[in-house]
């Protein structure tokens, strides 16, 4: 854990006076974050889902990586084993529990918007949580990409859409071309500042009251941490809630503008 990551966590634990909830007014908001987020309840997909993960967690295969995030800032080709990338990207399977309950809990078919890819794990989880989602999900790394899409057609999962490149430009042409709001987004791009608040904004032209944006790897960087905070400050953000690994923005204008942590 690097200085600004350790820092952070005992930030966090110091702060943390709206844990479990306190304070928070809207019963829906109350419900997500004591009853639905923390809930250990397994179901049928997950053993379809965490067996291909744990697959690529072993796997030792080299593929070039064209990386136009972070990491590729200064050489965006590389060669890279899926092991590593599995590791370093994937996120958490109780993270990508959490996220595909709370899209149960929301009970319709949702348009959802994922930047970032990786090696299509999340992505799954987001399918799997209604067979009527439609999930358009956006990755810049070709090989990774094609990972990805063979892993859902063996999940049998028809409901992805995926669009490669870089996604500074598809995703202000794909959001253009959608004709109705987004009701999910995650943000799991590019790691600064000036890209997550890009992302953030062509996602708020493309909402309703109901939307809720997950921005992943809050706590992660001292830009990730400054993007999350100005995001809460966001005009049109009317609650927020830290959870340490993730930060969850809402809309709704019946709640209280306010930032939570959990």
């Amino acid at each position: 854990m690097n200085f600004y990551l350790a820092f952070s966590f005992l930030k966090h634990a110091l702060t943390a006076h709206n844990r479990r909830g306190h304070g928070i007014h809207s019963p829906h908001l109350f419900r997500l974050v004591n009853d639905v987020l923390p809930s250990k309840n397994p179901y049928y997909c997950f053993e379809k889902i965490e067996p291909i993960r744990q697959k690529l967690l072993t796997n030792q295969q080299v593929i070039e990586m064209h990386d136009l995030g972070t990491k590729g800032k200064k050489n965006p080709r590389y060669n890279v084993v899926i092991q590593s990338v599995a590791k370093n990207t994937l996120m958490p399977p109780q993270e990508a529990q959490q996220i595909f309950r709370l899209l149960v809990s929301l009970e319709k078919p949702c348009v959802c918007v994922e930047l970032g890819t990786s090696l299509g794990i999340t992505t799954a989880y987001l399918a799997a949580a209604n067979s009527k989602n439609k999930i358009y999900t956006f990755e810049g790394a070709e090989k990774i990409a094609d990972i990805a899409s063979e892993m859902w057609q063996k999940l049998n999962l028809h409901n992805i859409e995926l669009i490669r490149g870089n996604i500074n430009e598809t995703l202000p042409q794909v959001l253009n071309q959608l004709k109705t709001p987004i009701d999910f987004a995650i943000l799991d791009a590019n790691h600064t500042f000036e890209a997550t608040m890009q992302y953030f904004e062509h996602i708020t032209h493309h909402i309703h009251q109901k939307t809720i944006v997950l921005v992943d790897d809050i706590h992660a960087s001292g830009e990730m941490y400054r993007a999350w905070k100005q995001i809460c400050q966001h005009a049109l953000v009317t609650a927020t809630v830290d959870m340490f690994a993730f930060g969850l923005v809402f809309f709704d204008s019946h709640y209280i503008k306010q930032e939570f942590i959990c």
